[in-house]
């Protein structure tokens, strides 16, 4: 049985910043034009079977992990940098790893996908998962956390755009709590790492807040 050579990945990922230096300096901005939910989607389709992220609850084994690989550039808020360099391994992967079942296939997303995909791995990455971040006991302070990245509600003072504006659709009790427990639509579901009663406290809360 053929071993992963250590810290090849590491390596690869290193000569993959340098040489996406330029890709970043021409590419700085394009967050702006990113979907996040698409590029969340086509991440566990495509790349979630060999990478382990938590904020996307994937745990792949054969490539790098990108929570550990990116973390320093998280910390360094060197956010570009990580978009360079995914696009850079998506367009141009290495074709020299051994064995070659570790060589990860070349165009897995094409076009603006690769943009969307490179914004999310830099957004996510070194996050943490959704529901494991905290947020206290009550449903505001829980929504802010769990949930406030990516969804607007004035009373949360929270401005994501990932998600739905909330003040916007006033959701429901019934749909907030199914919606929160199954996901669906980009959104991950909490069911399995929110309890029942931190579900329903964040339900009741967004249900009672109208926005003013």
């Amino acid at each position: 049985m053929h071993r992963r050579p250590p810290h090849t990945f590491r390596k690869t990922f290193a000569l993959a910043a340098v040489l996406a230096v330029g890709v970043v300096v021409s590419g700085c901005g394009n967050d702006s034009k990113a979907d996040l939910a698409n590029g969340k989607t086509l991440f566990i389709a495509k790349c979630g079977g060999c990478h382990t992220m938590s904020r996307a609850n994937t745990v792949g084994t054969i490539g790098p992990d990108l929570d550990d690989a990116f973390r320093q550039s998280v910390e360094d808020g060197m956010g570009d940098t990580i978009q360079g360099v995914v696009e850079s391994q998506i367009k141009f992967p290495s074709q020299k790893l051994y064995p070659s079942s570790l060589v990860m296939p070349p165009d897995l997303v094409k076009g603006m996908d690769v943009n969307d995909v490179a914004a999310y791995v830099s957004y996510a990455a070194a996050k943490g998962a959704l529901g494991d971040i905290g947020g206290g006991t009550d449903g505001k302070g829980l929504f802010k956390t769990n949930c406030g990245s990516c969804h607007t509600l004035a009373d949360a003072g929270t401005a994501g755009t990932t998600g739905p504006n909330l003040d916007n659709l006033k959701p429901n009790l019934a749909a907030i709590t199914k919606q929160v427990e199954n996901g669906g639509g980009g959104m991950p579901a909490f069911g399995g790492t929110l309890s029942e009663e931190q579900i329903a406290l964040i339900a009741k809360y967004v249900a009672g807040v109208d926005g003013s």
